[in-house]
């Protein structure tokens, strides 16, 4: 099981900036609080995170967010609401196909059980 630290740095709030990335929530572990973000590094360059959110306001997919996405205790900018959070982002640099099973695995080692009957994440293919 993740375990992350309930402190957090005080950090600069992120702006547009090279240290600074875009991200969109793609998928919602549903009761696992797990996360994963599409972000955009670059031109054309998209990879995917495992995030776990800390219980401030909750994210919808489709949510555009700001931060580094680098591991670890982040604050990240939540534009979509103008609000800031405390997130803890476990992996990054995946593609699309390695980050959806992880984020799987992350969920029900957590928990236990399926992301969500629905969720197409629990068809045998894993899309």
């Amino acid at each position: 099981m993740l375990i992350a630290p309930a402190v957090f740095a005080a950090r600069a709030e992120p702006t547009e900036s090279p240290l600074f990335f875009q991200a969109t929530v793609v998928e919602d572990g549903g009761p696992c609080n797990y996360f994963l973000f599409e972000i955009e590094r670059g031109k054309d360059e998209k990879e995917y995170a495992i995030v776990e959110w800390l219980g401030m306001e909750a994210l919808e997919i489709g949510d555009r967010l700001l931060g580094r996405f680098e591991g670890g205790p982040e604050e990240i900018k939540n534009e979509s609401r103008g609000t800031m959070m405390n997130m803890w982002v476990y992996d990054f640099y995946f593609s699309y196909g390695m980050a959806v099973d992880a984020f799987f695995k992350a969920c029900h080692e957590a928990f236990g059980t399926p992301v969500s009957q629905d969720s197409p994440l629990n068809s045998p293919a894993g899309l």
